[in-house]
């Protein structure tokens, strides 16, 4: 429109000398998502390398300059990093930063170039395999409820019958007897009674398509028990961990700390700050901590480290992480 053939600049950054102060986390655990050249000013990283990509693709220059952000001792707190941006400190920041509700009201966010949320890491063990193993597919009141159906099944044959079926008459010890064993042998296929009455041979019938349902269930989930390594935890997920009012950890400078004490209401006294994958496993394994909240990318580089471990319930936050940019950038 307007009769010009001229490509449009758009926005750009004005040519004033200045780079953009971009902040960056130094951290000193998960180094592969973020980290600085040892001796140098360089930084590295996955979210680094994401970045970089970024800024490749826009059609002007963007000078900039990373300053590392924290003591290099432990994590920098990520919330203190977004108020530094919002006070205009910094004028961006990159790294493996959450998009949380109440960053994102002082501050703006690119889109999310991973996804993460928060979910449950506890210590595991195997269940032992043993003599009774048999019997697990199946709980208790799962066995109590089969079997008085095999009896009840048997008992209504036997009424629908007796009377008209000589195999199903004689002495009382002999009926009970045939009655135990007409509904039990169904359970293998293996009953030599004929029914005669056409109740009779529909019961019969429909009780042969669930004892086959039945037992192709059982057979399924013996061969899992007996074939795939089963890992058990008196945590299950974020619910069970909160009641059991045992210690938890979160990471150094993660919102996850914030989140567990004013959203789920968890006492801060039970939360314990861990600053590395080698603290999380001491602590988890002397029963320092229950239990772990991480978000989930940072979870599954501990776990390819360490087996003893696993995530338990669902991921119970959805989340991503994003780069921070005052609320008039541009970079947004």
């Amino acid at each position: 429109p307007g009769g010009t053939t001229d490509k449009p600049r758009g926005w750009v950054f004005p040519n004033n000398g200045e780079k953009l102060r971009i902040g960056v986390p130094y951290r000193v655990s998960y180094r592969d998502f973020i980290s600085q050249v040892n001796g140098t000013d360089v930084v590295q990283g996955y979210c680094i390398d994401v970045f970089l990509a970024a800024i490749k693709l826009l059609p002007y220059a963007v000078p900039y300059k990373f300053i590392l952000f924290g003591d290099g001792q432990q994590n920098p707190n990520y919330q203190d990093l977004a108020n530094m941006v919002a006070s205009g400190e910094f004028d961006a920041a990159v790294g493996d930063i959450t998009i949380v509700t109440n960053r994102t009201r002082i501050v703006d966010f690119t889109q999310p170039y991973i996804e993460s949320g928060l979910v449950v890491v506890a210590p595991v063990r195997k269940l032992s395999s043993s003599a009774w193993a048999f019997l697990r597919p199946f709980t208790p009141i799962m066995w109590a409820v089969t079997s008085s159906f095999f009896l009840i099944v048997g008992v209504v044959v036997w009424i629908l019958e007796h009377r008209k079926n000589d195999e199903f008459r004689g002495p009382p010890k002999n009926q009970i007897i045939t009655v135990l064993w007409f509904g039990f042998s169904t359970l293998f296929f293996a009953h030599r009674e004929n029914t005669l009455t056409t109740l009779g041979r529909i019961v019969v019938l429909i009780w042969l398509f669930v004892v086959l349902i039945i037992s192709s269930s059982y057979t399924a989930s013996l061969t899992s028990i007996l074939t795939v390594e089963q890992l058990i935890s008196p945590i299950n997920g974020i619910d069970s961990l909160i009641m059991n009012n045992e210690p938890i950890g979160y990471q150094v400078g993660s919102f996850a700390q914030n989140y567990l004490s004013e959203e789920l209401d968890v006492p801060k006294s039970r939360l314990l700050a861990l600053g590395s994958p080698e603290e999380y496993a001491t602590a988890l394994e002397q029963g320092i901590v229950a239990a772990v909240v991480d978000e989930l990318s940072y979870i599954e580089r501990f776990l390819s480290n360490y087996c003893k471990f696993s995530i338990r319930g669902n991921q119970f936050t959805r989340s991503g992480w994003g780069f921070v940019s005052i609320s008039t950038s541009l970079i947004a």
